[in-house]
């Protein structure tokens, strides 16, 4: 591809514009150059930040679970202190009362 741009553009401006491809060569090497340094490192950042969401949001799940299942004895036993269970033996008593 650069000996035929090369040749192209000595065909077409005897030379002169030699520099301008070079220059948009050297150009287009380095950014793809670049590009390939730095994009593994970005995808890491990205994949280490990535788990850490996952983490926290794992280890929140869990301590809302294991809250409810401290706390849901406790207000189940609110509940029957506000509103006493009646037995059998209390229903049958009131019925032949």
């Amino acid at each position: 591809l650069t000996v035929l741009t090369r040749a192209t553009s000595t065909a077409t401006t005897g030379g002169v514009a030699n520099p301008v491809v070079s220059t948009a060569e050297n150009t287009a090497a380095a950014t793809v150059a670049t590009a390939a340094v730095v994009t593994p490192l970005v995808l890491g950042v990205v994949l280490v930040l990535g788990a850490i969401v996952v983490a926290r949001r794992v280890l929140i799940a869990r301590r809302r679970r294991r809250h409810a299942a401290v706390t849901a004895p406790v207000q189940k036993a609110a509940i029957t202190l506000i509103r006493p269970v009646v037995t059998h033996d209390q229903k049958t008593a009131r019925a032949a009362a």
